[in-house]
C-alpha cells in the first residue's frame, strides 16, 4: 500500500477457497480501492501519531524550562 509516494504496508489477497475461482476484474477494482483507502488510514493514523509525540515532546520541554527558571 503506498499514500503519496509512501510505502506504508503490504495487503496480501488469495483467490476464492470456496469455488478456487480466481479474481476478475471487478474484484482487483475493488481490491485496489480498498488498499488505497486502507493506505490514506494508515497514513492519517501515523500523522497523528506523530502529532501527539511532537506535543507530548513540546509540553515536557516547557515544563522542564518552567522547572529550570
Amino acid at each position: 500500500m503506498t499514500f503519496q509516494n509512501r510505502a506504508l504496508g503490504v495487503l496480501a489477497a488469495f483467490d476464492r477457497a470456496v469455488d478456487g475461482s480466481a479474481f476478475d476484474a471487478e474484484d482487483e477494482s475493488l481490491l485496489t480501492g480498498f488498499a488505497a483507502s486502507a493506505a490514506m488510514a494508515v497514513a492519517t493514523a501515523q500523522t497523528m501519531a506523530e502529532a501527539r509525540l511532537r506535543d507530548s515532546i513540546e509540553i515536557a520541554e516547557r515544563e522542564r524550562a518552567r522547572w529550570r527558571a
